[in-house]
């Protein structure tokens, strides 16, 4: 079978954009992405740092990368929808992305808590590292 697009391989896996309150390619599979990123990219970002200051820069770029992502999902389903988003966005451009911004930030309700988690496990892992640094002898700042 030959692949014409997106819309295509979303209706192969049954990720169609429906207007019901939940389904899978409005509710689930965004959030699964979403979570997935909030998982992975703090963890890329710093993997293994010896201080504190980094892993909040960390975890602040995922939380900016999130809130753009969602936005982009929001954009997506729109256009999905029928909601010509791509005029929208090539005649008033700020307008659009503060709206969409506006509705990403409900995604944070989500993968918010998974952020702080993470944060609290890399936090955790800076000292780890620094208080075994110190039992050998070999402290780093």
């Amino acid at each position: 079978m030959k692949w014409r697009g997106w819309r295509q391989w979303l209706c192969r896996w049954n990720v169609a954009v429906s207007y019901d309150a939940i389904s899978w390619g409005n509710a689930v599979f965004p959030l699964l992405v979403l979570l997935a990123v909030a998982i992975t990219l703090p963890r890329v970002v710093v993997s293994r740092t010896w201080t504190q200051g980094r892993v909040a820069m960390a975890v602040g770029v995922t939380g900016l990368v999130l809130w753009v992502i969602g936005a982009v999902i929001f954009m997506a389903q729109y256009q999905i929808l029928g909601t010509d988003v791509m005029h929208d966005v090539a005649t008033r451009p700020l307008r659009t992305a503060g709206i969409y911004l506006q509705r990403s930030l409900w995604f944070a309700l989500f993968w918010g808590p998974v952020v702080a988690f993470v944060w609290l496990v890399l936090a955790q892992g800076v000292e780890r590292r620094r208080g075994l640094a110190m039992r050998d002898g070999a402290e780093k700042n």
